[in-house]
């Protein structure tokens, strides 16, 4: 590019002018800057929050495998007993159903 031969003045009213836009300028990052911090520190907190909240539902989780595992156990043991308890039963019927006849 050519350089033009031309000065370029600036007057006191053009320096203020220039001085104004950037303080304006200034200011609206400043603002901008301000709204992303605050994002920022939004999404931190609820980060942190959902860490809290997960541990405490893997250590809920985890108490509660070890109620549902002895449920389970529990339900197991039931069940062998109603099973031999229905074979006496059973048993005693065919007795008693012989000894009718």
């Amino acid at each position: 590019m050519e350089e033009l031969k031309r000065r370029y003045f600036v007057t006191p009213t053009d320096y203020v002018e220039f001085v104004k836009g950037y303080v304006d300028l200034l200011h609206s990052k400043q603002v901008e800057i301000g709204n992303e911090l605050n994002k920022l520190t939004s999404g931190l907190f609820k980060l942190e929050e959902a860490s809290k909240n997960s541990e405490e539902l893997a250590t809920r989780l985890t108490k509660s495998k070890g109620e549902l595992s002895n449920k389970q156990k529990e339900c197991e043991d039931l069940l062998i007993k109603i099973q031999n308890e229905s074979m006496i039963a059973n048993e005693n019927q065919k007795e008693i159903a012989k000894r009718a006849h």
